[in-house]
């Protein structure tokens, strides 16, 4: 195919044949007519061509536009003949226009995910974008000297294309791998790309790239709390910028920490900070740590053609999530304590401890008997503040000390002292409360009972149990006899002593003698005695065995009857006996005898109070006025809340019309259930199987109680009281 470009005679065109006759006559050159054809198809062009020649016509047509054409000629002959057409001549390319390079961009061959941007003595990539559409490209060349020194003409090539730079983008050129200067400082410089096509038409671009030199680190930043932290979940920020530079690149970004041990409030040694969390973290995050260790953080990041900046901050976590540890040395939980005796020292004293982050400080609480307001403000003898109200102690830490004189405390009250204490990071722990009873009242006895016993001659191993009222009693406080007949025998010791409350204290005595006499009951409280009763021992030995027939446990807040069995003398040889009990919130009666002979049956009705103490108690039944005595073990009070009754009301009536049924019905306890009335009803009414029905005869208000028991071993019961009203018809 023939062509024509700008290197081709300035884009003309020649067109040769064999000259046409007219008529035997030789048409001139001059009257041939040439046209110009897309050879895609379309119409023709004239066009205005110089011919010449005698045997062969040669014309020539010149500024003929780019593309590829096909000609035809048209012989003439004066003013009327006009020859055939001739066919179209081969195809004649026309190319006059250089290659258009459409884009260009540098790209970093690693470690880059932008294009334009690249870091000093790296290796990099010219990528370019070149179409023709007349000849074709024949080649691309680079000027990159601002870039590379020295590297002019850098031949592109299409040969693997097309081609992804870093940043992104398709490109049908890439240059070979080139590097950039190894001293050059951040900024923009310009490159140039130029393509020549088959004609030698050559692109005269300049300065139609630009790339920007790098080699700046991002500025990051990373912080978080410096110092403790109660929790196991700390949080980390982090961000980094990037000015003018090719940007942050926050997927690379790694999050990392080192731990050490932390005891006493000082971090050991740090190890090698190893990554937490996946690359490319968010901010802020929240990372998990273990109490007991220091953390610090670093945030490694790099921008968009890898220059990397660590991130690091001078802050360091403390992790301390456990409670220190309290006590109280003095006073001793449960004592009773007298200045006049010198038990009350006026310090009260103990000891915290915290492994982790130290006791940073102590402070204690005194409260006054019981309230809500009715702590120790830190100032005299005054209790007013809202309980509880720590007051800082007087001196130490791990062992300290709170100055708290007896002027404090008023005669007859119980305190009860707590210690707080906080570590270094805050973490606060209590220790158990003590309480103690400040008395310098003397204790007085008023009554013993039973407060005779037979002689047991060596028959009641266990004792008899002993009821002692008096007041001001407290803990601690210890029992012993002084005898005022000679030969009267009592050994205090054959169980525990315990001081129920402040006017009950409950014991075992035996009487190891043969005959009688008396002693005198002496209760000592710690610093202070005083004492008051007699007690005699007959010399007779009546009643020589005792046992529970049941219930042997009863549950808080019950209602039932005990039964005993009793050994020795007969109902009416001395009369009704009398039952006392050593738990004090147990009270029975009347008393009922029924048997002969040697062993007898005693029976009792018993409440069992909702406060009364839990755990084994004792039975003692005494005749002919105490003069002889028996006990025994194992009447066990089991903790249970009372039963519950509903409703808590009932509708009202009215007089002459049947009420309608109200069924009562009990919860919290074993079923099934009893359940009585006790009161009075209106005439008319009943109670029968926990059903109120009937119809009353009279008006009025009447008020009763409904009391119910349950089936469980450890009986227990409750009751409601109500009041019906019946209204006039």
């Amino acid at each position: 195919m023939p062509r024509c470009g700008s290197g081709e005679g300035g884009s003309g065109f020649t067109f040769s044949r064999v000259r046409t006759t007219a008529g035997l006559v030789a048409i001139p050159a001059a009257d041939y007519r040439l046209k110009r054809y897309p050879a895609a198809g379309g119409s023709a062009v004239a066009v205005t061509a110089s011919c010449s020649g005698t045997g062969t016509i040669t014309c020539e047509e010149f500024t003929v536009p780019d593309g590829t054409w096909q000609y035809t000629d048209t012989p003439t002959y004066g003013m009327n003949w006009v020859g055939i057409e001739s066919s179209k001549s081969a195809t004649v390319l026309v190319d006059s226009t250089a290659p258009t390079v459409k884009s260009t961009v540098i790209g970093q061959s690693s470690g880059a995910v932008v294009n334009g941007f690249i870091r000093k003595n790296t290796g990099y990539y010219v990528y370019a974008n070149v179409t023709d559409a007349g000849s074709g490209v024949k080649s691309v060349t680079a000027n990159v000297a601002n870039v590379t020194s020295r590297e002019t003409a850098v031949a592109l090539t299409s040969s693997g294309g097309p081609f992804t730079a870093p940043g992104g983008g398709s490109y049908s050129y890439r240059s070979a791998l080139l590097t950039s200067n190894a001293c050059h400082a951040d900024g923009t410089v310009p490159y140039t790309v130029n393509a020549t096509d088959n004609f030698d038409n050559t692109s005269t671009n300049s300065n139609n790239g630009w790339v920007t030199f790098d080699t700046t680190a991002p500025t990051g930043s990373v912080s978080y709390t410096n110092g403790y932290v109660i929790t196991t979940s700390v949080s980390v920020s982090f961000s980094a910028t990037d000015g003018s530079g090719s940007g942050v690149n926050s997927a690379s970004g790694q999050l990392k920490r080192a731990s050490s041990a932390l005891s006493g409030g000082t971090c050991t040694t740090f190890g090698a900070y190893s990554q937490v969390g996946s690359t490319g973290l968010s901010s802020p995050y929240a990372d998990t740590v273990v109490s007991g260790n220091c953390y610090k953080y670093e945030y490694v990041v790099s921008d968009n053609v890898g220059n990397q900046r660590t991130a690091t901050s001078s802050s360091i976590i403390k992790v301390d999530t456990m409670a220190p540890s309290a006590s109280i040395t003095f006073p001793v939980s449960g004592s009773a304590y007298d200045a006049n005796s010198g038990s009350w020292t006026g310090v009260i004293t103990g000891s915290a401890s915290d492994v982790v982050s130290g006791v940073g400080s102590v402070k204690v609480s005194v409260q006054q008997s019981s309230g809500s307001s009715s702590c120790w403000t830190g100032r005299g003898s005054t209790f007013t503040a809202a309980c509880p109200n720590y007051v800082p102690v007087t001196t130490g830490t791990t062992n300290w000390s709170l100055t708290f004189a007896a002027s404090n405390l008023n005669n007859g009250d119980s305190y009860t002292v707590v210690a707080q204490a906080t570590d270094g990071a805050g973490n606060t722990g209590l220790s158990s409360a003590s309480t103690f009873t400040y008395d310098t009242r003397n204790p007085t006895v008023t009554a013993v009972n039973p407060s005779h016993m037979g002689d047991c001659g060596g028959q009641c191993s266990a004792g008899i149990y002993w009821t002692i009222t008096g007041t001001n009693f407290v803990s601690g406080a210890t029992v012993s006899f002084a005898r005022t007949g000679a030969s009267a025998d009592f050994s205090v010791v054959c169980g525990t002593t315990t001081v129920v409350n402040s006017t009950t204290i409950v014991l075992q005595v035996k009487d190891t003698g043969a005959t009688t006499g008396s002693a005198t009951v002496i209760v000592t409280d710690p610093g202070e005695t005083a004492a008051s009763g007699t007690v005699t021992a007959t010399g007779f030995a009546h009643l020589t065995s005792l046992s529970i027939t049941g219930p042997t446990a009863v549950g808080q807040g019950a209602q039932t009857t005990l039964t005993l069995s009793v050994g020795g003398a007969g109902c009416t040889s001395w009369g009704t006996p009398a039952v006392y009990f050593s738990n004090p919130g147990i009270t029975g009666g009347p008393v009922t005898c029924s048997g002969t002979g040697s062993r007898y049956t005693v029976s009792v009705p018993i409440t069992v109070s909702g406060s009364a103490l839990t755990g084994d108690g004792s039975v003692t039944v005494t005749v002919n006025g105490n003069d002889y005595a028996i006990s025994t073990d194992g009447l066990t009070v089991d903790v249970a809340p009372l039963l519950s009754i509903n409703p808590s009301s009932i509708p009202a009536g009215i007089v002459h019309d049947a009420y309608s049924s109200q069924t009562f019905t009990p919860s919290g306890g074993t079923s099934p259930y009893t359940l009585a009335e006790v009161g009075a009803l209106p005439a008319g009414m009943s109670f029968s199987g926990g059903v109120l029905s009937g119809t009353p005869t009279q008006s009025g208000s009447f008020t009763f109680r409904v009391f119910a028991t349950d089936s469980a071993t450890q009986q227990h019961a409750g009751s409601q009281a109500y009041t019906l009203t019946i209204n006039a018809g």
